[in-house]
Order: structure tokens, then sequence, then C-alpha cells
């Protein structure tokens, strides 16, 4: 038994779950508003939202690119391993904390690891709970987990890294795992932090094939600080998360799959990849019976969300096992032997130091201050009690001015710290090489030679370079130009200061902040376009959106002040527990269409300001460096760039052309560029004419400015890169493509591209729907629908088509096929499509065919048009006029044209195998088509056939004997790979080193000699075949081979990767020719990880021959080798250039000039011809202002000061408020409350039941505010809305106001001075009218309408035209078949045609009786009384009982309703509708004796439908099957006056009003009206009815049964249910139970009973299991050992719970006096008790302790296994009590329990 495992058996574990309060930290200074702080842990973790993260960041890694995926799966299909293997895990911790509760002590850490290991070796408590029908899949997966003793650099750790650090606040930020990883494939790295996902997120981690390559740094899982373990931070219900994310790291997904969300319908569609957990949706809470894809779901699954996981299945273990031993994420390495001897220390002792850092900081001051320390922890090793320096330890290279001591902490931890100043401290003076050395003399009973490390010699130094503004510029600016573009990440690559510019409904800006602080206007998410030169700082007060999604607007209908500017975002985000302040610079078009991000830039320094604009020197930014060709294709340029200026100005200018100004390097001949000046710090780069030359091609080239036309220093990066792409002559491009497919029963995604811009879309069949993914990009849609627009042949699609494009979510994509719309079905049709490609978009169709089963969707081929915004026809064919199958009705070219007639032999018949279009004489050779499987590599190829349908099944390798220990039942071809009993295992290979000749099964440890590359020539040149050899290896790898650049130790990237044959031929056709770099060959077995490698002899590149001489005309920068070509020196010959008589180097122009602009105030070398104060600056450019940057007018671009400078002066500057100070000049947010009142607008049309939100701002909050409503039109006061405190803000719901007045009215709101001496008048509204045709002659006429909205119809009026019908309409003109005729015996009015005695009940309908319902012998049926009604005696029954139940009751498993008179008989209804809705059912089908509407006749209706009526789920027949709660079976449908009686007794129109909790809706009753229609009732609130409806609409349903009383009971006196009032006995005596049997599980348990024996004593109660007894205790802590006889406790006490521990599992019958709980009041005491459960039956804890809930007195009730019910979070994880169980229970303050 391995070593946690014991201690877990053996060490009894008291476990409580903490609840504990999420601290954002100190990344969130006091000032800031909250817009949004609601927070609750989230128990479901975000592997998916992360996986699909990673996959749009790294598409490479996804499955339909990384075939790792594929691979894994195909490994674990051919594993199935029958001898257990024992896993050990190497683990490491890395706490990133804030010195906040995240930061989680070793402790909890240590029980989480216990935890886990009790998980993966199913022998944690939980694992007796698990549901029977899963037990014999419970999976003991072998996997053991161990904290890492050695670190990836050999030295000692604990394996928990502990890390001060605000990447805590977000951990699916990617900087996270830079900041520290340890190798994945030697360690499972776990990140605790203090939130996963930024949010409320648990934790996430990848699959293996996930982390291969670019992925290897997403290895690992994060999780928040309240997922780890059972104990201290950790949430209890959460505490089996971090199992959860070892199955996702050992590539176990959800059990619903990872195609659906979490509870999605569509989760019974897909699976897990394994066979023994039942398909799913997912769950919560614990219903361990829950049903939800047609089978019990497996709810107690690691991989489910439920609250009660306790188990992985064999399935599981099996999946997870193959991928341990796959090499796929390196698992297959991380527990092999050679790994663990490098991560643990085998030795059962050894004494070692462990240092939680190797480095020391300088302080945040930045001045050279060093307070830095080092924690130590000593393992097998113990301190002394004092440490001096010189004695127990020295040290060496400390830096000057610095001194190192070491503390003492306890005898196991010390700190080392490092104090002092020092003079030099920019980046570079950094220390690596600080050293301590400890003597024996440091530790107790130790010596010097038994300590494994006794010396650090690498702690280092860090300093932090001098603070600078950080600035970057988007070469390519952040844009939504384009469609498909409406997500924009950025970074700013510093701590969590992440943002994003997202483009919602098509025209709103948002900026996602990621927690991060923006600046709002003042309570609202608005952002503030702030100009230049605007102070961004700790005196701002920053908008945090702590919501999801976390953005502040822009730009939206509502905040529009962005549009057609160019300004500055202010924001704040937080370093290392600091806030730093930055600015954004954006860019909203005049229309509000298009947004950019331009670029940004922060002060590193902590806690200062930075000023919008502000940057480190003189700075260029550009818009784009891309200039394209106009659409025109001439070789014009259509685009121009924005350059601008940071730090200083231009000088102004006109239009400037290449040389006067500004240079460019060689651009195309015939395009001349030219700046255009926009303002002082802005021009744009264009060019005019046309290139000479512009066959498709990029041209590059360099700009920069004169610095003589820039007011300010020469800029840091003056030399601008762009390039001109030019294109080919337009075409039509057609694609005939392998057809793509999805299917509805097949393969439901395919992603592809048409290979054309941004051309990616997707096809995918999802609930039932076929839709198109486009990624954002428009499609031809039908009008004002998703549905995708069909085209026939020969359409056109072109700008002025009906493009749309939907929202870019989930299932938003738009249809092409569904029930609804099937316009597709069984044809071949064309979708267009829309494609953004270098600022412009192009046209293009799909042709797609849908077959007539709708199971099938191909993509048959595409075509595009380059020329942009040019139309494209849904036709194809031969477009050469001079052929001879010319159609000139073709648009797209489809290379089938014949040009010249002549005898073609081939097969002519169509319908054969190889039939030839073009054939014209049939060969005699045509071959029928033959469908089988033609896949060479399928396990059903079919070598006859030469079609195929889909029919291939995948080959699955394994072994497949039964006999075999690895026999595999899902492979179908046997692999040869068989195990068996009596094989040896070794390695087999004969090439192998360790040949093992005895061996019969190849075990896969065969090693090889090591790669070794063989010399190669010491100079290569592009075109040379060259052999690489090389021996060593196993034959069977494939070899990766690559070229390096030795002198720059970098990777040239890969050449090929081969069979391990020992040779390559190279031929090297890209060498950098001329570079005198070194390189060399590199090789490696593949895949990675390698376990071989070899490096190979240098070379050089072939020489390069040309002029050498930079200062020759002919000079060839890339010669290496000088040829004598060097012939004209490139000297200035002009007498009036710059540089008369200069050499120029490089090639540059001969001749330098000043610029023309310049000429009269520079010289040659930029100087100033006239500067009288000689600061640089020409006089003809001196700016006068104020240079003071601290003062209120500060000129930023100022070069003379002309003492203008205004002191600031703080204060409120608005004279409209009440703190006004009439000196201040910066206003310094002290304005707080208004001096007048200030009514906010309201919405212009107000309804009654709206809910209206008057607000307003102005006075103080001690202010009484007046609200009023005026009526505008006969200026009159309509009287007082309210009188409230001045909070600002009001809720107005109106119920009064007069619907349909024309009139206008205002609210008006005053101080409650006398007179007021504020007020405001507020917007005018109107009372909402009622829209509708108000022409009574309207076929539409609204009678309840008070406003005509042009709707009346007089045309087609559509109604009844029968004039036999009860709804005859004359004027109709068209029959909507809506004629209704009247019953028999009835007129259309419901009037009897014969009825004599007008009672309303037809002669041929009468039936003698007595109808009065309060009489003893009252007939339901009677229609007529017979006058012979007897009635009962006031206040008793028909018996002569007195009556005592009421109306509204609830008796007999539903709600009374009506009692008959004889008091003994009645109806209830049901406690609830059953499920939603119903139909009546048989619509068109009279059903013989269903008619009744009285009181009696709903049963007999309800029979007769169920067996006049076939179709199911019907209403009479739902509501005959109800069973309720009681075990009630009798139900039946209502009839119409049933339905009556139910909603005035216990509806809403009942005086106790709607006790029956009804609906306002329409019920059904069992009564018909006609073969189409039956009776319902309206139960709305004021709008009580009756009527007819369509037998298929679907009502609600509430069924009804009908009961009889006598005075039956229990006459028994001395029974617990005696009935005094009974007269007759019913058998229903009982006295309660004389036994009680108790079960006891192994280990502890709480105890109860009912039972109260002779003996009371708890010694003689447990005597019966005193042999296995170990321990009992009470609620104070009071023990019975029988062990020692000692009985400490003494009798049980009623209603008590007693806590015992045994070493098997055991039952105990007790038997003796009953004990009512009724009777039993059980006293408990503030804070924790152990109470008994005195109830004969379970009850649920919500129903048992709802007093103590009404009064809030209740925390916690736990029991024995540990589920917690916490009423605070309304979680319930006990569900019932149980008889025979204690609980724990924890109050707050003193209470009584009466069961």
């Amino acid at each position: 038994m391995n070593k946690f495992l014991f201690i877990l058996l053996i060490t009894p574990l008291v476990l409580f779950g903490q609840t504990v309060l999420i601290d954002h930290g100190s990344n969130k200074p006091e000032d800031i508003r909250m817009i949004n702080e609601d927070t609750q842990y989230e128990k479901k973790c975000t592997h998916k939202i992360q996986r699909d993260k990673l996959y749009k960041n790294h598409p490479e890694l996804a499955p339909n690119l990384n075939n790792r995926h594929k691979y894994l799966e195909d490994e674990i299909r051919s594993f199935n391993q029958k001898i257990d293997q024992n896993i050990l895990i190497p683990i490491v911790f890395h706490i990133i904390h804030d010195d906040g509760v995240e930061n989680i002590s070793n402790a909890q850490i240590h029980e989480a690891i216990i935890q886990i290991n009790e998980d993966f070796a199913a022998i944690n408590p939980e694992i007796n709970g698990v549901h029977p029908e899963f037990n014999n899949l419970i999976a003991n997966i072998g996997f053991e987990f161990r904290l890492a003793d050695l670190d990836p650099n050999g030295e000692p750790t604990t394996g928990i890294n502990r890390i001060k650090f605000d990447l805590t606040y977000n951990g699916d930020d990617i900087a996270l795992k830079h900041l520290i990883q340890w190798d994945p494939t030697m360690y499972l790295n776990i990140w605790v932090v203090h939130s996963s996902d930024g949010n409320n997120g648990s934790a996430f981690a990848f699959y293996p094939a996930d982390v291969e390559g670019s992925g290897s740094i997403y290895d690992g899982i994060v999780s928040s600080y309240w997922a780890v373990g059972r104990t201290e931070t950790a949430i209890e219900s959460h505490y089996k998360i971090l199992t959860h994310e070892i199955g996702h790291w050992a590539n176990l997904k959800h059990t619903w799959g990872d195609e659906s969300n979490h509870q999605s319908t569509e989760g019974c569609s897909y699976d897990d990849g394994v066979n023994d957990t039942p398909n799913t949706i997912g769950n919560d809470g614990c219903n361990i019976e829950s049903f939800s894809c047609g089978s019990l779901d497996n709810i107690q699954n690691y991989m489910d969300y439920s609250d009660c996981s306790a188990m992985f299945t064999e399935g599981q273990k099996n999946r997870m096992l193959a991928t341990m031993n796959s090499s796929v994420g390196g698992r297959n390495n991380i527990w092999s032997n050679s790994n663990h001897d490098l991560v643990f220390i085998n030795d059962e002792i050894l004494p070692r130091i462990v240092y939680n850092s190797s480095s020391f900081k300088e302080s945040d001051s930045n001045d050279g201050e060093i307070n830095s320390s080092i924690e130590i922890e000593l393992i097998d090793l113990y301190f002394n009690e004092t440490l001096t320096e010189g004695v127990d330890y020295t040290c060496e290279n400390l830096p000057s001015g610095t001194s190192l001591e070491i503390n003492i902490i306890d005898d196991s931890h010390g700190e080392i710290l490092l104090i002092g100043q020092v003079e030099n401290h920019s980046q570079e003076d950094g220390i690596s090489h600080i050293e301590i050395h400890f003597t024996e003399n440091a530790f107790l009973d130790i010596s010097y030679n038994e300590i494994f490390n006794p010396s650090k010699t690498t702690i280092s130094l860090i300093f932090i370079d001098p603070y600078e503004i950080i600035y970057h510029d988007f070469n390519d600016d952040l844009s939504n130009f384009h469609e498909g573009t409406d997500w924009n990440f950025f970074s700013f690559d510093i701590s969590n200061a992440d943002f994003g510019l997202w483009t919602y409904n098509k025209d709103n800006f948002k900026l996602e902040i990621y927690g991060n602080g923006g600046l709002c206007y003042e309570n609202t998410r608005n952002l503030i376009p702030l100009q230049l030169g605007e102070v961004i700082g700790p005196n701002n007060q920053f908008t945090y959106y702590d919501g999801y999604p976390s953005q502040l607007d822009i730009y939206n209908e509502n905040f529009d002040e962005w549009a057609g500017k160019t300004s500055f975002v202010g924001v704040e985000f937080t370093k290392n527990g600091n806030n730093h302040y930055g600015w954004i610079r954006l860019k909203v078009s005049e229309d509000g269409t298009t947004s950019w991000v331009q670029d940004f830039a922060y002060n590193e320094a902590p806690e200062q300001p930075i000023i919008s604009g502000q940057v480190n020197g003189v700075i260029l930014s550009t818009s784009n460096s891309n200039f394209y060709e106009s659409n025109n294709n001439d070789g014009g340029i259509r685009s121009s760039r924005t350059i601008q200026i940071l730090g200083a100005k231009f000088f102004p200018f006109d239009t400037l052309m290449s040389g006067d100004g500004f240079y460019l390097t060689e651009h195309p001949e015939g395009v001349f560029p030219r700046l255009v000046y926009v303002d002082s710090t802005t021009v744009n780069l264009e060019f005019t004419g046309k290139a000479d030359i512009h066959d498709a091609s990029i041209a590059n080239f360099n700009f920069s400015f004169d610095p003589s036309i820039i007011q300010g220093a020469n800029p840091s990066n003056n030399n601008l890169s762009f390039k001109i792409k030019f294109y080919d002559p337009y075409n039509i491009v057609y694609y005939d493509n392998e057809d793509y497919l999805v299917s509805s029963n097949g393969a439901d995604w395919k992603w592809f591209e048409l290979g054309f811009g941004m051309s990616n879309y997707g096809l995918w069949y999802v609930n039932g729907n076929y839709r198109i993914e486009t990624y954002g990009k428009s499609l031809l849609l039908e009008y004002d629908t998703n549905s995708i627009e069909e085209l026939n042949y020969h359409e056109t699609i072109s700008d002025s088509s009906n493009w749309d494009y939907p929202s870019y979510c989930y299932e938003c994509q738009p249809i092409l096929h569904n029930i609804n719309y099937q316009n597709w079905l069984g044809d071949t049709l064309f979708l267009g499509v829309k494609i953004p490609y270098d600022d412009n978009f192009h046209y293009g169709w799909c042709r797609l065919y849908l077959n007539s089963g709708a199971d099938t969707l191909f993509l048959i081929d595409y075509a595009i048009n380059e020329e942009p915004f040019s139309v494209i026809k849904t036709s194809l064919g031969c477009t050469d006029s001079l052929a001879l199958n010319y159609d000139e009705l073709s648009f797209v070219n489809d290379n089938s044209c014949i040009y010249e007639l002549s005898d073609i032999l081939g097969c002519t018949d169509s319908l054969a195998f190889n039939f030839d279009p073009l054939a014209n004489i049939d060969n005699e050779l045509c071959i029928p088509i033959i469908y089988g499987c033609i896949d060479t590599t399928a396990y059903n190829f079919d070598p006859l056939a030469n079609s195929d349908y889909f029919s291939c099944i995948d080959l699955i390798l394994g072994c497949t004997d039964s006999l075999a220990l690895n026999y595999n039942d899902t492979a179908n071809t046997n692999n040869g790979d068989c195990l068996y009993d009596y094989d040896i295992l070794g390695c087999t290979d004969l090439l192998a080193l360790n040949y093992d000749e005895i061996a019969t099964y190849n075990d896969y440890s065969c090693e090889f000699t090591w790669l070794s590359l063989n010399e190669m020539p010491i100079n290569l040149c592009n075109g040379d075949s060259i052999f690489i050899t090389w021996s060593g290896g196993d034959p069977n790898d494939l070899i990766y081979i690559s070229l390096s650049n030795v002198t720059n130790n970098a990777s040239e990237g890969q050449i090929d990767i081969v069979q391990n044959t020992g040779e390559y031929l190279w031929i090297p056709d890209n060498l950098p020719t001329g570079s005198s770099d070194l390189y060399r060959i590199y090789i490696q077995d593949y895949p990675w990880p390698a376990s071989s490698w070899s490096y190979g002899s240098t070379f050089t590149i072939c020489p390069v021959s040309g002029c050498m001489d930079e200062f020759y005309i002919e000079y060839n920068p890339i010669a290496t080798i000088d040829d004598g070509s060097c012939m004209n020196l490139n000297i200035c010959d002009d007498s009036q250039a710059c540089n008369f008589g200069q050499l120029n180097a490089n090639g540059a122009s001969i001749c330098e000039y000043v610029p023309s602009y310049f000429e009269n105030y520079l010289d040659c070398e930029g100087d100033c011809l006239n500067d009288m104060d000689g600061d640089g600056v020409c006089n003809e450019f001196e700016i006068f202002g104020c240079t003071d940057s601290l003062t209120l007018n500060y000129n930023l671009y100022a070069t003379e000061d002309d003492l203008s400078c205004i002191e600031v002066i703080y204060g409120c500057t608005d004279f409209n408020y009440v703190e006004y100070n009439s000196i201040a000049n910066v206003d310094d947010g002290s304005c707080i409350y208004l001096s007048q009142l200030t009514l906010n607008p309201i919405q212009s049309e107000i309804c009654n039941g709206d809910s209206i939100l008057i607000s307003w701002s102005g006075l103080t909050p001690n202010d009484q505010i007046y609200i009023g409503l005026s009526n505008v039109t006969n200026n009159a006061a309509e009287g007082q809305i309210d009188i409230v405190q001045n909070t600002g803000e009001y809720l107005w719901i109106p119920d009064n106001l007069p619907t349909g007045s024309s009139d206008t009215y205002r609210i008006y709101i005053e101080d409650s001075s006398s007179p007021p001496i504020s007020w405001s008048y507020g917007s005018h509204f109107i009372i909402c009218p009622i829209y509708g045709c108000t022409n009574i002659e309207a076929s539409n006429y609204n009678s309840d309408a008070t406003a005509d909205d042009g709707s009346c119809d007089y045309i087609n009026i559509f109604s009844c035209i029968d004039t036999l019908a009860c709804n005859y309409n004359e004027y109709a003109t068209i029959d909507d078949g809506s004629c209704n005729y009247p019953n028999e015996y009835f007129d259309c009015d419901g009037f009897c045609l014969n009825d004599v005695d007008d009672d309303g009940v037809c002669d041929e309908f009468e039936i003698l009786g007595c109808i009065n319902s309060d009489a003893c012998n009252y007939n339901i049926n009677a229609t007529e009384d017979n006058g012979l009604c007897e009635l009962p005696i006031n206040g008793f029954n028909c018996d002569g009982n007195e009556v005592t139940a009421e109306i509204g009751d609830t008796i007999f498993g539903g709600i009374l309703f009506y009692i008959d008179s004889s008091g003994q008989s009645g109806l209830v209804a049901a406690l609830n509708d059953i499920g939603s809705t119903q139909p009546w059912g048989c619509n068109g089908a009279y059903i013989e004796g269903t008619g009744g509407l009285e009181i009696g006749t709903g049963l007999e209706n309800s029979i007769n439908i169920a067996q006049g009526c076939t179709e199911s789920n019907i209403a009479a027949k739902v509501a005959l099957d109800y069973e309720s709660i009681e075990g009630f079976t009798d139900w039946y449908l209502p009839s119409k006056f049933e339905l009556y009686e139910m909603y005035y007794s216990i509806g809403q129109g009942a005086n106790n009003f709607n006790v029956g909790n009804f609906s306002n809706s329409n019920y059904w009753s069992s009564s018909q009206y006609t073969a189409n229609s039956a009776q319902y009732f309206d139960f709305s609130d004021g709008m009580v009815g009756t009527g007819v409806y369509s037998k298929d609409n679907s009502l609600r349903v509430r069924p009804i049964r009908s009961f009889s009383i006598s005075n039956f009971g229990c006459i028994d006196e001395s029974a617990l249910n005696y009935n005094p009032d009974a007269t007759f006995d019913d058998g229903s005596c009982y006295s309660g139970p004389n036994c009680q049997t108790l079960n006891m599980p192994t280990g502890w348990s709480i105890f109860s009973t009912f039972i109260i024996p002779d003996d009371i004593s708890i010694q003689s109660i447990l005597e019966p299991i005193i042999d296995n007894l170990i321990i009992a205790k009470n609620n104070d802590g009071d023990v019975y050992l029988p062990q020692f006889d000692f009985n400490g406790i003494g009798n049980i006490l009623v209603g008590q719970g007693y806590q015992v521990k045994t070493d098997a599992e055991l039952s105990l019958e007790l038997c003796g006096e009953y004990t009512s709980p009724e009777e039993n009041q059980i006293f408990i005491t503030e804070g924790w008790n152990m109470i008994g459960y005195l109830r004969l039956e379970p009850v649920s804890v919500v129903n048992i302790f709802d007093d103590m809930l009404s009064s809030g007195n209740l925390i916690l009730v736990k029991n024995y296994l540990g589920a917690a019910y916490l009423p605070e979070f309304n979680f319930n994880g006990i569900g019932y009590m149980m008889p025979g169980q204690g609980y724990q229970i924890k109050i707050f303050e003193n209470d009584i329990l009466q069961y």
C-alpha cells in the first residue's frame, strides 16, 4: 500500500466545508464605480470555453487540423489493457497570489492530494452510495499523485511554489503559464489562483492532443482557490473539481461529450468516447434516478456536474490508461522510471534545503533600494537556535551597499533577507551569482556531508530599468471594416492589461476591458473621448464593469459622441498590487459603421499618471502598412495611408513630393508619392500616376521624414516600411472540388475554404437544421429572415442583392433547410457569397445539393469573381466563343470547351462507371457501376467496387483473440499483437542493444544506439545533391530532419520527415546565399518528445561575388567576395549641394540639399540660420506659451516661456453646484449636489402598468421631493404621485391613467420647503392609445381601439359565407372555414328550440328530481324540481355528523372546491396543472356521451372520450392517467360547470384568491360542443368566461376526483391516531413500532432512535455490537470506550444523535417503547449540536427545519457522510432525513425543534 493511501485509511478525518467570499483584492481601488458585482461560485468547469478559445488562437491545434487527436483516438480503440498498472504522477502546485485568500496553506494542498488519491483508487467515502446499477462499473484507475521532490533543475522542492503576482485575478491569461510552468512531460502542473477565468469559473484543463507543439504552454490545470480539496477555503460542494479536471488532463470528456453544452438536449446525440457511460445531457443536484436520454444517467460520475460525484467507470479507466501509455502530450513519459529518477528522491531520509525562490528583487521605488526576502524550508533537517554569519553560514558576491541575514521562523523554516541601497540599478546591472553556504553548525545533530545541498550559488538580484512610457503602434490598425472581423483582441503585454474591440448588432462598438478600468461619463458605461494632452491618473474616477461580458460603450444609437472622431480612451489596470495608467487611441467613422484601434501607451511607473498621447521622445504611428492597386487594375494606387506624430508636430505645408520633406527607397516606376498635410500631428501618404509594370506582385519600400519638417526631435522610428500590392488581370475563378458533405446521420460538420481572401465557411447539421457557418460574413438571404435564398441557373449576384449577415453566436448561422424551410430539398441550387479581400468585397457562388431525404448535403463546386464589387452569374459552361460548344448564357468557364470536331472514342453510356461526356463513338468498353467500399485502408475494402456510397468501415486494429490478456472487443482486424499468460515480455528486435532471445512478446522496451550524424561537406550551394547520412536509432521510427543556424542559435525549419533508413538525399533550393553564418543539420526521432537526436558538422553557404565597396555605385550589399566590379565612385559634384565633393555609402542619393521649404531657415547641418536664444529652435518656428507642466495652461508644444503660466487651484468650478468655488480653475470632482432640480426625460408614451423610472439631479440627499402629475393640455394638476427622500430616482407604476386620452401630460417635482426654492418640469408624454381599425364597416374592426392605425380592410373580408351558419357574415367575400352551426335542439344563440317552462333546459333534456344542492337527496342531474327535497339539520351533514372540512382545504389528494348537501361527498382538484398544455383530441369526430355540462358529469365524459378517441396525450387521457403523491388514481377531466365551480371556489374568482394556484390561462373541460370544438373556461383574472375552442388547440389541464366520507376512523383510545369523533373502526389504528433496526457503516456515523428500551444506558444499548465498536460520542464530547469499559455518556437522551465508529458494517435492533415525535421537543443550543430524527418516515430536511428557516436561525445541517444543507445558498445536499440517522446542526442562537 502506498504511503498516502495508508495515511488515509488509518486517520479519521472530520471535514467541514467553509463558505468564503471572493475578495477582489488590491486591484480594485475604493473609489471605482462597480456597475455589476454579482459573483457566485460556478461549479461547472470552463473546459469547453477554454478549448474554443485555444482553437481560435491556435487553429493548428484543433482536431480538424491536428491529426494527433485522431492518432490518440485510434490508440485508445486498439488499447485493451488487462494488466493493472500503478501510475505514479509527479505533481507541482503553483500558488499565484496577491496576499489574499487564494494563498492557500500547504495543509490544504496535502489534504487535496489525499482526496484525489482516494478518488482515483476508488476508496473515497462516497463510493458506498453509488447507485446499484453502476456498482459493477466502479473502477480503481491505478493513478497515484505525489508532490515532486526535485524541480526541473534538480534542486529540492516541496512541490509547492508561491509567487506574488496579479495574474491571480485572471487564470485564463496565457501570461500565467509563461510566468511559471515546469516541463509538462515531467510534471502535472496545477496553478491555484483567485479566479481561474477572470470571473467565477472553478477550473479548467486541456486534452493531451491539445497541448503538443505550440500548445505545450497550455498543459496543466488552472483552479480557483475555492475548488482545491475539501478543507479551509474549499467550498464543500465543489471539492471534486480537481478530480474532474485531472480526468480532462488524462483525456476524459464530459459524460455528454464535447459537441454540446451542459444540459443541452443535443447531448443525447453525442458520446464521450466511453462505452459504459450512458448518453446524457448532464446533471446538477443529486437525483441519482435521473433519466435524460432514454436510460438511467450515471449522475455520480466524476465527469458530470452533479453534487454527488463518486466514481469513474471501467471504460473511462481504459481510456485514461491508453492515454497515459501514449506519447501524445508526453503522457507516457511523466510516469516513466527515468522521469521518476529526475523528479523524486528515492531515499527514505535525505536532509535538504528548499528555496521558495532563486532571486531577490529591487523595490518598486526603482531607486536602488533593496528589501527583499527568500523563504527556505528544511526537509529531514532542523535549525539550531540562532544563525550567525561567519559561524552558521557565509555569503559571497553581495552587491556593494547591501547586507544579508538569515532569520529562523521555526525549527524547519527560515527567511533570507537582503537589504540595502545600490548605486547602479538598471536591468543590465543584475547579478546572478550570489552564494550562500551553510555550515553544519546551523543544524541540529547532523554532519555536513549528510546534507544534500548545503550551498546555493545561483541566487540572482533583479533590477528594474528606469520607468518609461511604453508605446505600441498597430502597423495595420485593428478594425471591424471587414465582415467577420467583429472581434479584435489586443494586449498591453503586461499583467492582466488585456482589451478587445467588439462590434455587435453590426454598428455598435464596445471596448472589452476584462475587469480593468475605463474613463466613462458618470453613472454610465459610455467612454469619454479624450483630446490630446489630457491627464489620466489617480485623480480620475474609473468605471470597472465586472459582469459578463465586461465591456464599455464606444458608439451606439444612444451614444454617438465618438462619430467622426479620433480620440483617446483612458484606462487603468493593476500590476503586482499597484495601479498603472494608459491610453488607447480609437477612431470611429463619421457614419458610425467602422471603428479602429490605432495605438496605445502606458506608464511603467506605478500610481503615476500619463497624458493622452504621451510617449517617450518622438514616435511615428501608421494606420496601415499596405497599399493596394486600384480596382481598375490599371497600375494606379487606390490606398491613402495616415501617418501621425506623437511628441512633436509637423511644420505646416500643403503637399510635398518625394525628396522635398520626405524620402522613399525604390518604388515602382510610373507612380509618384506625395505627402498631404492634414493637421499639425497628421499627414497622409498617397500615390499618383500608374505603375509601368503591375503584374501580380508586392513592391516593398521604406519611408522617412526629413527632420526639417518636424518641430521637435527626429522620430526614433523614422524609417517606416510599406508595400504595394498589384494584381493580375481579373478572371472568374472556378473550382470543381472534391464534394464536401455533411449528414443528419453521420459527419455533421465540414469546414472549408474557397481559397480567396477571407473565405472560410462551414457546412453544419445541428438540431434538425442545415446551416452555413459564415464566420460573420454575408450571404444572400430571404428578406427579413435567416433563411438562405436559393438561386437557380442564370441568376445574377451583385452589390444590390439582398446581403445580410447574422449575429456571430452559437446556432445563429443562416439556415439552408429545416422543417419550416424546404426550398432546397431534393434540388441542386446556388447560394451567393460575399468575400472580403484587401479592403474590397468580391462576389461568388457555391453550388449545393440536398438529397430528397434531407439526410445529406453536398458542396459540389464554387466560383468567385476576382474583380471587386463586380457581378457574377450562376451559370457555367464553355465561355469561349471560338469553341464548338460555346454557351453564350454561361458566365463561368468550367473547362469543358471543345475546339475541333473529330471522332472521339469512349464510353457513351451515361449510366456507366467510365462514361465519357466528350465521346461521340462508343468503344464498347463501358464498365458497369459496382457499389462498395473503395478505400483500400478500410476494413471492408471491396477490390471489385468502383463506386463508393459512404459504406466504408474504419479499420480498427487490435487483438481479436478473446483468450488473450489484451483482447479488444472493438477491434475488427487482428494486429498480430495478442498477449497470452504464457508469454515472456522483453525486447524482440534483433537490432536492439537489449535484444532478449527468450522473449516471446515485445514489450517495447527495446533500446538502440543513439542517433549520430556523419560528417557533412564544409560548403553547400543551392542545387547541390547532398547525402545526409547517420547511424543509430530504431529502424522502425521516423526521423525528423531540420536545418539550424549555429551563428544565431536558431532553427531554420524542417527539411523532411523520413523513415529511418540511415540516409536522405537533400537538394537545397532556398539557402540564404551570401550569408557568412555557420549552419548544421539536426535530426531526432519522431514524433515529439524525442528520445534520441544528433547535431551534424557545421558548414557555410556558397559565397556571392560582387562589388563590396559601399562608396561605389556598383556596391552589392549581399556580396561576400569582391570580384573587382567596383567602377564608379558615388560622389556629389554639385557645388550647391550640402555634400558637395563627398562620398556616399550604401547607394544613398548622390547629392543632398536642404528641402526647398526650409532653405531660408536651415543650413546643411540642419541648424537654424537664425536662433537668437540658441535653443535649437529657429526664430521663425518659436512657439510662445507656458512651459511649466505643473501649471494650468501648460503648452506641450511651447518652445519659449512667455510668463503666462497660471497656478492650478483645485475645487468645484461649476456654479450650478452647491459646492461651487469661485477661485478654482481645475475641477477636483468635489461638485456633488446641483443647486437646482432637473428632471431627466422619460419615455414619450406611457401605459398603465409600465415601470417608469423617474430620475432627476439636484439638491442634497437630506431633502424631501414632492412628485406630482400635470395635465399640460388643460394646464391643471392631476394630483400627487408621492413624497420621497431625494435619492435621485423613483419607480412609478401608474395604474389609473385615462387610457385613450389624447391629452399631453408631464411630471412635476419640487423641494419640500414652503414656498419651494427649486422645482422642475419633466418632458411631455401621452397616454398609450389603443391602436386598431376603428371603422365598424371594416372586416377587422376593433371595438377597443382609440386610435386608427390604418389597418382597416374593406376588400378581402374573410369570414363565414354559409347563410345557414350561426356566424354568417353578409359582408364576407371569402370563406375562411370559420362557420359555426347550432347543436341539435338549440338555435344559434344557444337557446332551446322547445322550452315550455322557459328554464333554459330543452324539453328533450328535462330530468325531474331535487335540484337543491344542499338537500340530502339532491339529484345532480335533475333540471326540474319534484318538490321532494330533504334538507339536513343546520350545521350537520345528512348523516348527522358535524361538517368540518372547508373549501380550499387540502384533503383526499387535492384541494376541496365543492361539497354536496350531504357533507359526505364532494370534489377536489389536483394540486397543480398536469404538464404544460394538451389538445382536447379527435378534431372532426363527434364522441358520443361527452356532452355533459353539469357537476357530476365530468367522469362519464372523460371515460367516453378515452374509449372513443384513439389519440394519445390528449387532455382527458392525461387526467385519467394522473396519480397523486398520496396514491389516488381515480382522477378525470372536469365538466364545464365543474370548471366553473373551481374558478369561483379556489381559483381567481374566489375570496381566497386562487388558492388552487391556477394559471391565467384557458382550461379544457370534458364537455364536447361539436365534432370540431369543445367547452373551455378562461381563468384569467378579470377576464373570466367560457367558450368553445377547436379541439386541436392545446390548453391547460387540471384533473379532479370525487370523494365520499362517513364517520370511519380509529376508535382505540390507546392508539396514536385515536379519533374521538369516529363511530366505526376502519382498521387504521396504530400505536407505533416496538422495534427499530439501525444500520451502521464501517467507520464513523451518527445514529439516533425513536425507541426507548428498558435499559437506556448507552453501554446496554450498544452491547450487541460491542465486538466491533471502537468509540461512541455524544453532543458534549463525552465518550463511551468499550475497550476500557469506560462510559462517560451514561444514558441516552430522547432526540439526541450519537457519533460512533465501528470496524465493520453492522445492524443493531432496538426494542422498547415508541416515542412520538410530536410529544418530544428537542432543545438546541447556539453553535453545533447532534440531534436525533424521531419520525417514522423520511421527510425533506427543508420541511423539518421550516420554522428555523423562517426565523433565519439555521446555518447548516450535515449528515455523517458530510453532505450538507446550506439554506443561505438554497443548497440541499442531504435531501431527505432518514429514520435511524443522526444529524449535525449549527444555529445562531438557542432554539427548539418540534417535529
